[in-house]
């Protein structure tokens, strides 16, 4: 389960925002299998978030 909070409280939250948790909730349990990087985080949910029309940042890995 993720913990998450909408402002202003006293607004329902956007669908968008519901969408973004929901791709959270859904690659939880591999999220808490990995190590707290951003990096690899972002790695496990950048589909899902691409899938809603967001842009995710991508790390370089040639670059390390």
């Amino acid at each position: 389960m993720i913990n998450w909070v909408f402002f202003p409280k006293s607004q329902d939250a956007l669908e968008l925002v519901r969408s973004v948790v929901r791709v959270f909730e859904r690659a939880s349990a591999e999220i808490d299998e990995t190590p707290r990087k951003s990096d690899s985080v972002l790695a496990i949910v950048r589909l899902g978030l691409q899938g809603l029309g967001l842009q995710v940042e991508q790390a370089d890995i040639r670059a390390r």
